[in-house]
């Protein structure tokens, strides 16, 4: 009966460690990229800004609309070449406007959403840093990841680091 002793021993040795080697695991969890997204002051303070300046592109485009919409009906009044030339002239600068306009506020929208999404993944990686995760999972609804345990979502604890940092930040 002695002999088996080091052999049992050896085996609920090793039976041990593999429990040891399997229970450590990854810690893994994931995150609504859309509610986080939405909830990210810094989104908010420059979605704001980006507002205003579109607003007032509009307002500079409405006023030379209203230009261009006078002088066409003084020249449907009048056979005037003056005129006609006048209101070609603002016209064409109406339509210039509205082109560069249309295409800035694109770049600028474009520019702005990097911002937000450059900063929410430096933030993320900080906060997957902080709690000790091996992997955070962004939910998209896009087919990325298409299930996870709701145990596993850390999505409202993400948002109020996110806000925290980027309010002390400021």
């Amino acid at each position: 009966m002695k002999n088996y002793i080091p052999y049992f021993l050896i085996v609920i040795l090793t039976a041990f460690c593999i429990y040891i080697y399997l229970s450590k695991g990854e810690k893994n969890a994931y995150v609504n990229l859309s509610v986080i997204n939405a909830e990210f002051e810094m989104k908010k303070d420059l979605e704001k800004k980006y507002n205003e300046t579109v607003s007032a592109r509009t307002k500079i485009l409405d006023s030379l609309k209203l230009e261009v919409i006078m002088l066409q009906k003084l020249v449907e009044k009048s056979n005037d070449k003056d005129q006609f030339y006048k209101y070609n002239v603002k016209k064409e600068n109406y339509l210039y406007k509205e082109n560069e306009f249309e295409n800035d506020n694109a770049n600028l929208s474009e520019k702005l959403s990097g911002e937000v999404w450059k900063q929410l993944n430096e933030y993320v990686e900080e906060y997957g840093k902080a709690y000790g995760y091996d992997y955070i999972f962004g939910a998209a609804g896009n087919g990325s990841l298409m299930f996870a345990n709701s145990g596993n979502d850390i999505t409202e604890d993400v948002v109020k680091y996110i806000n925290l940092k980027y309010n002390d930040k400021k």
